[in-house]
């Protein structure tokens, strides 16, 4: 496998349906495999790579075979990696990323960055919830279809967690703000924005990170407010209920008529978090992710 055959390999995510959530994020798993595949143990190397065969197994059951080109494809690549790690190839590989756009190599960068424990993909923040990996593909589709000139937004994450969602952000709106508690993570966030930054991958002007409480911030200036809703689990019900009443008061005293809501849920299970905000229909129309959106009216 030579370096042509490499960058070949690049076009395939764009050729694949974009509405295929499953065939694109496997694609994403795997080019962040490859990228450290010579800095993980044999052991951490051989979980990653059964958890992508695995998952090949599950689209191979649903999909014809030629949907499954890309994924065979960069299989190969990935075995083609594990056994030459040379000084020569490990370059090669570099020279092909620098042929992705910014929006996949910043998903290959963060996928990468959790495989080898340098990013965070899980913080457990006891009663104020828990920092999850945030989704991605999903994030700037949605926002493409709620809003009809992006750059002119002005958006915030609550909970800004590792960066990604802000960093997605950055490459169609000009004013980006994310706000997180946990002082490890804002620290994270901000070595990741200044190293894709000094990579002119994100347009870090446009990016701003907070530390501090959500609650101490005030969201008038914003026209879309984004969450990754922090309760993936039923033990803290009573918790995720005293956020939901207090967070739903300060977005109704604050926000502006039109201010849209953007958020993300954990888990299996469907949940309407602002029933008292008006709910914007026929945007997520698959099952692959969990989204709610509302506007203020």
């Amino acid at each position: 496998m030579n370096k042509k055959e490499l960058i070949a390999l690049l076009p395939l995510m764009k050729k694949t349906n974009p509405e295929n959530y499953y065939i694109i994020n496997f694609l994403l798993d795997a080019w962040a495999l490859i990228l450290v595949v010579d800095k993980i143990s044999p052991k951490k190397y051989k979980a990653e790579y059964n958890n992508l065969k695995d998952l090949y197994d599950v689209l191979a059951f649903s999909m014809e075979k030629k949907e499954l080109v890309p994924c065979i494809t960069i299989i190969r690549a990935i075995d083609f990696f594990k056994g030459n790690t040379s000084p020569f190839n490990s370059c090669l590989l570099q020279n092909v990323l620098t042929e992705c756009d910014n929006f996949m190599y910043v998903n290959i960068y963060f996928r990468a960055g959790i495989i080898i424990k340098k990013l965070s993909m899980y913080h457990d923040l006891s009663s104020t919830g828990a920092f999850g990996y945030s989704p991605n593909i999903d994030l700037i589709k949605y926002l493409k279809l709620l809003s009809s000139n992006l750059a002119s937004e002005t958006i915030i994450d609550l909970g800004s967690g590792n960066g990604l969602p802000v960093c997605l952000f950055s490459h169609i709106i000009n004013d980006v703000t994310g706000i997180e508690l946990k002082e490890s993570l804002v620290e994270e966030s901000l070595n990741t924005i200044e190293i894709l930054s000094k990579q002119n991958r994100i347009n870090s002007k446009a990016i701003r990170i907070t530390h501090g409480s959500f609650y101490n911030i005030n969201l008038s200036r914003y026209s879309i407010i984004y969450i990754c809703w922090p309760f993936d689990n039923t033990e803290k019900h009573k918790h995720e209920e005293e956020m939901k009443k207090k967070l739903a008061l300060k977005i109704q005293q604050e926000s502006k008529k039109g201010t849209i809501i953007m958020v993300y849920i954990p888990g299996m299970n469907e949940k309407d978090i602002f029933p008292q905000f008006k709910k914007i229909r026929g945007i997520a129309q698959d099952y692959s992710t969990a989204f709610c959106f509302y506007i203020i009216s």
